[in-house]
């Protein structure tokens, strides 16, 4: 089994806004799951700016790996 980490810098008007974290693992079958975690300054709470950004990392990450399984910690 293997694992590998990443995390996306999200920026607002050239500031920085928060990160969104992901942990991939490879699973007994072949599988390759990520796990979504993320944080944002709390000015910026309310406005979608993570679900923007989820949307775009994970239809990135899906043209790399249709088969990929995402799993978002709260």
């Amino acid at each position: 089994q293997s694992a590998g980490f990443r995390s996306t810098t999200i920026l607002f008007e050239s500031r920085f806004a928060g990160h969104i974290f992901e942990r991939y693992d490879t699973e007994h079958d072949g599988r390759i799951s990520c796990n979504l975690g993320w944080n944002l300054v709390p000015e910026l709470w309310g406005r979608g700016f993570i679900a923007q950004a989820l949307t775009q990392l994970i239809e990135d990450r899906f043209r790399i790996n249709p088969s990929m399984e995402f799993i978002a910690l709260c």
